[in-house]
């Protein structure tokens, strides 16, 4: 379709393990946490310009969030600074902090994947004019090509007769 995809990373470091390295947070421990938090605070608004730059200059239209605002804090900042919209779309129960609420004005809509999830963030502070629950798509026509031969493999197999009803449930189960 045309369509130029950004992926900031697929590997570490991630753009907040940047800002929370290890090496230079037990280094600025020693001097006192309002150095590191000065440190911490400098690299997050440095990524931050830089990831809103990047918006910018490349003339992207929107920023998609996948799952957890949390993580993609700098993200969700950069886009808010550069004004672009966002979606952000959410799969499990992971909580909103403070600095996400923030932002959540600037993130329209959120699309959950069950009532469930809507329901949890619905709880957590979303308004519910920016919030909805889109479930995830399954082409059916795949499975209605299966052949007789398999499903009676399939029925021996669980010991199922053929005037038995077969019922599939096809999900995620997350704890």
């Amino acid at each position: 379709m045309g369509i130029k995809v950004i992926v900031l990373s697929h590997k570490k470091p991630s753009l907040a393990s940047i800002v929370f390295k290890n090496e230079a947070i037990q280094s600025l421990k020693k001097y006192g946490k309002w150095l590191l938090y000065g440190y911490r605070s400098l690299c997050a608004a440095y990524l931050v310009a830089k990831v809103a730059y990047l918006i910018k200059a490349e003339g992207i239209e929107l920023v998609h969030h996948n799952d957890n605002l949390y993580q993609d804090r700098f993200t969700v900042a950069a886009a808010h600074l550069a004004g672009v919209p966002q979606v952000c779309r959410m799969r499990s129960f992971s909580q909103i902090t403070g600095f996400e609420q923030k932002f959540i004005a600037s993130t329209n809509p959120f699309i959950c994947v069950s009532k469930a999830v809507r329901d949890f963030y619905l709880e957590c502070g979303v308004p519910i004019e920016k919030i909805r629950a889109i479930y995830n798509g399954f082409n059916s026509t795949v499975y209605e090509q299966i052949r007789e031969c398999e499903v009676s493999i399939l029925r021996a197999e669980f010991g199922v007769s053929s005037q038995d009803i077969l019922v599939s449930n096809i999900g995620r189960l997350d704890f």
